[in-house]
């Protein structure tokens, strides 16, 4: 299996002819004017190559920026994966409160193993000056 790209927004979705559309997209970051806030919805999405032998996938978001909260979703692909395939990953949380400054980390865990295939990590932080339009 390889990571190809995961991505951290407030909106993702499969349309019609199997396209994703992503809606606010976070870089590395997401900036609040204070804390603590909630956000009614955080979507993760993760695409893999060579996708194959995986009978569950465990998404876990844990991080200092919400305490000791630990999250997961489980999953099981919809249908047989054929050698070479690739799969997307697609989860939507909410609503998430988010109480410090700190780090929000997505592990994504294959069957029942123990060690994350992969970890992306996007900060948290607080810009007094943000304006909200």
């Amino acid at each position: 299996m390889k990571h190809e790209v995961t991505i951290i927004s407030d909106d993702c979705r499969i349309e019609v002819g199997n396209k994703i559309t992503l809606a606010g997209i976070y870089d590395e970051a997401i900036v609040f004017r204070s804390l603590p806030a909630r956000l009614l919805k955080l979507s993760f999405y993760q695409r893999w190559a060579d996708f194959y032998d995986v009978e569950k996938v465990t998404i876990a978001l844990r991080g200092s920026a919400i305490g000791d909260l630990d999250l997961r979703a489980e999953a099981k692909p919809s249908q047989p994966l054929k050698k070479g395939g690739h799969a997307r990953i697609m989860i939507a949380i909410g609503p998430l409160d988010v109480l410090n400054q700190g780090t929000l980390e997505f592990q994504t865990f294959m069957n029942d193993e123990s060690e994350p295939q992969h970890t992306h990590q996007i900060f948290v932080r607080t810009d007094p000056h943000l304006k909200i339009e």
